[in-house]
């Protein structure tokens, strides 16, 4: 007579085919993860009349000033590109400060169309350009991402325009 031997599984082990599975799944966790911490690292692109917004900037052509004694902003943009804002690097004797021009205006909000111009009078006090040096005004555009979100951009200051006190 003949034995017969059933071998036994052991009850330790995954079998192979969900271990397959684990590892694809961890893998896939681990590659979006990755994925959406990278993402953070780089800025989707933003254009301004078909162009990447960075480089509208050399385009801007605009004039400012602050006449101290009357305590008046006055800027024309003589371009053909819209501002939607201004920043203003106030310096001072070792030290400055960048500040919006909204905070000048009375209603809060700045923007300035092709071939405008505007004025800033009375400016509050206590006046925050006491004692400055110089004015940097710093153009702000406004352009577009692929995903169609308007987005604000800040020229780098090279592209601002001076004005001493």
């Amino acid at each position: 007579m003949k034995k017969i031997s059933i071998k036994r599984k052991s009850k330790k082990a995954v079998s192979g085919i969900i271990a397959v599975v684990l590892l694809i799944a961890i893998t896939l966790t681990l590659g979006s993860v990755v994925y959406l911490w990278m993402k953070s690292f780089v800025k989707e692109a933003t254009v301004k009349s078909g162009k990447n917004i960075e480089l509208v900037c050399e385009d801007i052509s605009f004039r400012a000033s602050y006449a101290s004694e009357t305590k008046t902003f006055l800027i024309n943009n003589y371009g053909n590109i819209p501002l939607s804002g201004m920043k203003i690097k106030v310096s001072k004797i070792g030290s400055f400060q960048t500040m919006d021009m909204s905070e000048f205006s009375e209603g809060g909000s700045f923007s300035l169309s092709s071939g405008k111009s505007l004025r800033i009078e009375n400016i509050k006090s206590p006046n925050p350009l006491e004692d400055a040096i110089s004015l940097t005004f710093i153009p702000v555009i406004r352009g577009k991402t692929q995903a169609g979100q308007i987005r604000d951009y800040v020229c780098p200051e090279g592209y601002g325009v001076e004005s001493d006190l």
